[in-house]
């Protein structure tokens, strides 16, 4: 997260000293994506070694494999990976090349980005489902329907910057895309509609609520708070 303008990782510390203040170690001095109303990052392993990295759309920061005391010195590589403002940030290769890609939302426009990692380490950017969605300011990468790969999960953040009257009486969609993947293609995201009264928050949970072992979508926003159960 951004931590007085800057990006650091903050461990979660024991029980008994949670109410105390939390320790944060300092990754990047990059002030861009740690400024107060910055949003688009993720964990995501870029360059393959098992570690999740840290990323946004400007760069990302390769975790070191020291793992004592902070972590050692994270290494930042300014790639562009896209330019807009997204939400979550994942990664899977899915073209098959063996190099991990990036994938998000767009969170002030529309559509899913599928960013391509490059040999190079450069990232070329595909747009799919434009107008489908918009406003997506969050996103979860999770296995829905239990095929063992896991699908996108994202929607329409409804108000996402302040009380608008135009656009009030305007659909907040919330779909899971179940993501195709095949050597040497680009992958396809067939998009399966949950609820379009809903949307997403700037955070939300996909777990399995009821106990029943499938994925269930908890939403809190600007419309209420909805969980939907998977049948």
């Amino acid at each position: 997260m951004g931590v007085e303008g800057k990006i650091a990782w903050v461990p979660v510390p024991e029980v008994s000293k949670v109410n105390e203040l939390w320790s944060h170690n300092v990754i990047g001095d990059e002030p861009k994506p740690a400024h107060q109303y910055a949003h688009g990052l993720g964990a995501s392993d870029v360059n393959g070694d098992g570690l999740l990295d840290v990323t946004w759309g400007g760069g990302w920061w390769a975790q070191p494999k020291d793992k004592s005391g902070k972590g050692g010195k994270w290494t930042y590589h300014a790639k562009q990976i896209v330019k807009d403002g997204v939400a979550d940030m994942y990664h899977l290769d899915a073209d098959g090349d063996g190099l991990n890609d990036i994938l998000c939302t767009s969170a002030h426009g529309t559509g899913i980005y599928w960013c391509k990692q490059k040999e190079d380490g450069s990232f070329e950017t595909n747009s799919f489902h434009k107008g489908l969605i918009r406003e997506t300011h969050s996103a979860n990468y999770v296995d829905v329907n239990g095929d063992g790969r896991k699908d996108l999960v994202t929607g329409r953040r409804f108000f996402a910057h302040g009380y608008r009257p135009s656009l009030a009486g305007q659909a907040s969609e919330l779909y899971w895309f179940d993501i195709k993947t095949a050597k040497g293609k680009a992958p396809e995201f067939v998009p399966h509609k949950i609820d379009d009264q809903s949307g997403v928050g700037a955070q939300f949970l996909t777990e399995d609520f009821n106990g029943d072992k499938k994925i269930d979508v908890v939403v809190s926003n600007r419309k209420g708070v909805f969980l939907f159960l998977q049948e």
